[in-house]
């Protein structure tokens, strides 16, 4: 490894004590080797602390939170102490198949212009083995384009379809709109990648499968279908929504020109309120009411 690692892989862990070494190993494993593993235990109760400090490699650097903070604050505490030029998530419940690392950094050392590089998960179960996915991953594969607008109008109109711990993001798109939003548990992704695209960074998806996503048993994912889950979905994303409402004129007509050209001359606020009415979400129709809210 370099004195400065090329790629900073980041694990934030809470109560994953049964996955987190499979998640260390699979990383440890990598045909690409030049990395440090930038692990935050958030507080767990399960031994996971335990388990990680077990390890002497010294390109694993773990810290330990004395209370669990959430997810967002773990993953700014560990963004913070990232040395690498590109930084790779990676959920401590998931882990890397052999040539992810090697295939994207490969991917961004090739392609300036790109600043975010995912690839499509291979959804596993509680052991680790393949299993059929519960959402559509493969949606972008079907866009026009990988363009911002392409992005942006199917995180408006759509949802999120894509899967964060299988990201790699250069260092400067990070520090270009600042930390992940506290406030925020479950659409956490999705808000850093708007903004990450309205300052003007562009996403390319990989269609090969380099990190397996687990799914785990009882819906224990933070992002399973429970009706808690879906509640604060719906009232996140009527918040992430008002991004675009900060749009500049040239990036608002670039994303949403033809839908609101009858809108012309209103406020854009108005302008984004009229889009809404038609996507058949709870979401939309809050964010519709008040997107300044």
């Amino acid at each position: 490894m370099s004195a400065t690692p090329i790629v900073s892989v980041l694990v934030k862990s809470y109560n994953h004590v049964r996955y987190v070494r499979q998640t260390v190993e699979s990383v440890l494993s990598q045909s690409f080797q030049d990395f440090e593993i930038v692990v935050t235990d958030d507080g767990s109760t399960d031994g996971t602390a335990e388990l990680l400090r077990g390890y002497r490699d010294p390109r694993i650097r773990l810290a330990v939170s004395r209370q669990n903070q959430g997810i967002s604050a773990a993953m700014n505490a560990t963004i913070a102490r990232a040395r690498g030029r590109y930084l790779a998530i990676l959920n401590s419940d998931d882990f890397a198949l052999p040539e992810r690392l090697a295939r994207q950094v490969a991917f961004l050392d090739a392609n300036p212009g790109i600043s975010l590089v995912f690839s499509l998960p291979l959804t596993v179960d509680e052991g680790g083995m393949p299993r059929p996915p519960l959402n559509d991953f493969e949606v972008p594969l079907r866009f026009a384009d990988f363009s911002r607008r392409s992005w942006l109008r199917m995180f408006f109109f759509g949802s999120n379809c894509l899967c964060a711990p299988t990201a790699m993001i250069r260092r400067e798109a990070y520090a270009a709109v600042g930390p992940y939003d506290r406030r925020l548990t479950n659409l956490q992704d999705m808000d850093m990648w708007i903004r990450m695209l309205k300052a003007g960074h562009q996403i390319h998806l990989l269609n090969e499968r380099l990190t397996a996503f687990r799914l785990r048993d009882n819906q224990a994912n933070m992002s399973a279908l429970r009706v808690d889950t879906i509640l604060r979905s719906e009232y996140e994303t009527a918040k992430i929504l008002r991004h675009y409402a900060d749009f500049d004129a040239a990036l608002f007509e670039e994303v949403f020109g033809a839908d609101a050209a009858a809108t012309v001359g209103l406020p854009q606020a108005a302008r984004l309120a009229a889009l809404a009415v038609h996507v058949p979400r709870h979401a939309h129709q809050l964010f519709r009411v008040g997107p300044a809210v």
